[in-house]
């Protein structure tokens, strides 16, 4: 059985961003059985690259927070949030409801509205001299590590991803922004949203990998 991309020419070569493809699959073949990790092996592995990222958002989170040196920071854009990104506290319930399939393809969806978010923030950093030029090169490339386990997850499980998320999700307002706390405010909502996000993610294939061991008793 071949597999072919959404939307997409197999005969055709196109240049992807980085989260369409991140481990580089030769999507066009599928994986032989004898190479398949289990189901537990997989899990475990995406739960892990979400703790990471869970981690590596939170230090930035904190770096925000000593940098601005406002106790009330956190408490006064509490309501605010980017609205081209996936709301997270409205997903909950909904994370809460999957099995496999959505959980992989859905969450790999979710993070990738993220992946457009951190190139943009990346690339600020170096154009205004940023104080968190590696943190944000390092949470950018271990989120492209946890949307390459979630895409293994797809590979090996012949789960089709749905429609992959582009560059314009992200309007040009959000990227050119010259005032410096606005692209502070920017930066540390979209941190803020993708810490609860994995966390999130960790909890939903924890639970789809205690339910392996339900299964098995």
């Amino acid at each position: 059985m071949t597999k072919q991309p959404l939307g997409t020419n197999p005969s055709k070569s196109v240049a992807h961003p980085p989260w369409v493809n991140p481990c580089n699959l030769p999507i066009y073949i599928s994986p032989t059985k004898e190479s398949q990790p289990s189901v537990r092996d997989i899990y475990e592995k995406i739960t892990r690259r979400a703790s990471t990222t869970k981690g590596l958002s939170e230090n930035i989170r904190q770096q925000f927070i000593k940098f601005l040196g406002d106790e009330d920071f956190e408490s006064g854009v509490i309501d605010l949030r980017l609205e081209w990104l996936p709301e997270v506290q409205a997903i909950i319930e909904e994370f809460e409801q999957f099995e496999e399939p959505d959980a992989l393809r859905k969450s790999f969806k979710y993070l990738q509205y993220f992946a457009v978010g951190l190139e943009q923030i990346n690339l600020d950093q170096v154009l205004h001299d940023g104080s968190l030029i590696d943190e944000f090169r390092e949470i950018e490339d271990h989120l492209r590590q946890l949307l390459c386990e979630l895409q293994l997850g797809m590979w090996y499980r012949e789960i089709s991803p749905e429609d992959h998320i582009g560059q314009e999700i992200m309007a040009q307002e959000y990227r050119d922004i010259s005032d410096d706390s606005r692209r502070l405010i920017r930066d540390y909502l979209l941190v803020r949203d993708l810490s609860q996000l994995v966390d999130q993610i960790k909890s939903l294939f924890l639970r789809l990998d205690s339910s392996i061991e339900t299964t098995t008793l």
